[in-house]
């Protein structure tokens, strides 16, 4: 087992130990395919993910939902307005270094990454699903 398995094993074990808690998000499917999916083959660089669907990739709604998200979480601080990348890489290309496909965004949201990305699981995973469909987006905006 490498760092980051044991590290997000280590965060699985901790979000189960809190589930009793009234002050803690509930485990749901999305997190645990998000877990399995990161465990299951994430690597530093590639654009190709494992095969963790988005449930808001066709929805509209979802979509500005993630926008208004985006925006209020103050992700263009780092990203810049529309995901053009600033301080943190942008998100309106095809280059993702952690990986471009759904999950893999996924796992950068809930989890954080090294150096400046914090972790957002407090929002839960909808949420976060909704910021993917969102950030998805990007890259077939006109610049």
């Amino acid at each position: 087992m490498n760092a980051r398995h044991a590290a997000a094993l280590l965060g699985l074990l901790t979000a189960l130990a809190a589930q009793g808690a009234d002050d803690e998000p509930a485990i749901t499917t999305d997190v645990v395919a998000a877990f399995r999916a990161a465990v299951g083959g994430f690597r530093i660089g590639g654009d190709v993910g494992p095969n963790v669907a988005n449930p808001y990739a066709n929805d509209p709604d979802a979509v500005v939902q993630g926008r208004t998200l985006f925006n209020e979480m103050n992700c263009s601080g780092c990203h810049a307005a529309e995901g053009g990348g600033g301080m943190g890489p942008p998100l309106s290309d095809k280059q993702w270094i952690y990986g471009g496909e759904p999950a893999n965004v996924f796992m950068s949201i809930w989890q954080g990454r090294p150096n400046g990305m914090p972790s957002f699981q407090n929002i839960g995973s909808e949420a976060i699903w909704r910021l993917v469909a969102y950030v998805r987006t990007l890259d077939t905006q006109p610049r």
